[in-house]
């Protein structure tokens, strides 16, 4: 048993964003190794007596099957923190005394993991947003939006098209309608339904259709241990695992600098979105912006300032980015993205940054909260 409580303890001392993985595969390491399969009794010693295991003729028996996740401390003859998860929802009696044999024991195991699935892989962000408008539209707020639904697995950005604004029409209104719409479009589905990114673009889309305007957007979803996104023209996401950029969005553009867009007189709708399933871990940090962001920091730009920070904080790390991405945009000389795309499409001297609202959402993939120290941070 001191093997088994020294292996928990390392898993409580992890990050919560793999203790659950972890802990079953730690008693499954455990009851593999020492229950004696041949004889199917557990190995006696006196700490497992103590933490309620004694040996039994043909299997093993449990005074209370809670005490299974009490973890004995041998140095400091000491119950830790009780690890309740299965406790409470086992199939064992508590009442009383039970013999179970080993590989019933690791049948109850397996089952209760499967029984709980959907609670050790429920995912969501914790995010952070930095929104930093165009120098000459900061008294409005300036036109990009975004959204997060209610229970933190919904996100989107949206870019209201400037080119409105030469007619009169706010471009801000039209991108603010379109997140609204997707926003309680997310909020209403919940977590009963399937929540599809495109049919949250489609539904704000038809949402803002009593609005004059056209904007960009990117919609994501968490559901479980993947992501999915719909990303219509050139707004986009990236997603950071450890020390590398693990997926990248692609941009949709008619011809240079002519986005895909929807709204008031597009051809472009919502299903013309491109979608992207992904498979995502906790700690994963995904990055979602407007081209204020793409147009003036590379791929690589935005790793290495999340790679150098001494922060994880996201709304730090969110501010952190834009803020750079807002020095390329002023900055005349630079060779950004922006000008480097200029060049390839017919504007050799194209050079800077370009001057636009920058808006960044820093996500990092965390599992609910499980009540129980096993997945509590």
């Amino acid at each position: 048993m001191k093997a088994f409580s020294t292996m928990i303890r390392a898993v409580s001392n992890t990050t919560q964003s793999h203790r659950i993985n972890q802990f079953s595969t730690v008693l499954k390491q455990y009851l593999n190794s020492t229950i004696n399969t041949t004889t199917n009794t557990i190995t006696s010693s006196s700490s497992a007596a103590r933490s309620g295991f004694t040996r039994a003729a043909g299997g093993v028996a449990l005074a209370s099957p809670s005490l299974l996740l009490f973890p004995y401390d041998d140095e400091n003859e000491q119950h830790q923190a009780p690890l309740d998860l299965i406790s409470a929802k086992s199939t064992l009696s508590a009442s009383a005394p039970c013999i179970l044999s080993a590989s019933s024991l690791k049948d109850s195991f397996d089952a209760f993991l499967q029984s709980i699935e959907p609670i050790i892989t429920d995912t969501r962000f914790t995010l952070g947003v930095s929104m930093i408008p165009h120098p000459a539209k900061v008294a409005k707020g300036g036109e990009d939006a975004y959204f997060v639904s209610s229970d933190g697995r919904c996100i989107g950005v949206a870019d209201g098209v400037g080119g409105w604004g030469d007619i009169g029409v706010d471009p801000a209104l039209y991108s603010r309608s379109l997140m609204e719409g997707a926003r309680l479009s997310a909020d209403n589905r919940g977590n009963n339904l399937h929540r599809d990114p495109v049919e949250l673009m489609a539904d704000g889309y038809n949402y803002s259709a009593c609005v004059q305007g056209s904007s960009t957007a990117v919609v994501i979803v968490l559901d479980g241990m993947k992501l999915y996104a719909a990303n219509l023209g050139d707004s986009g996401l990236m997603i950071i695992r450890g020390q590398e950029i693990i997926f990248r969005s692609k941009e949709q553009q008619h011809s240079f600098n002519f986005p895909y867009q929807i709204g008031t007189g597009s051809a472009d709708k919502p299903e013309h979105s491109v979608r992207y399933v992904v498979d995502i871990q906790p700690n994963d940090i995904v990055i979602v912006g407007s081209d204020g962001l793409w147009d003036n920091l590379y791929d690589s730009d935005i790793f290495e300032i999340i790679a150098s920070a001494n922060t994880t904080d996201a709304t730090a790390l969110a501010q952190a980015i834009a803020r750079h991405a807002e020095m390329v945009a002023v900055d005349k000389d630079i060779i950004s993205p922006f000008s480097k795309c200029a060049r390839s499409n017919g504007y050799p001297f194209a050079s800077g940054g370009k001057l636009d609202d920058i808006t960044v959402l820093v996500g990092r993939i965390v599992l609910n909260a499980v009540e129980g120290n096993v997945v509590m941070a």
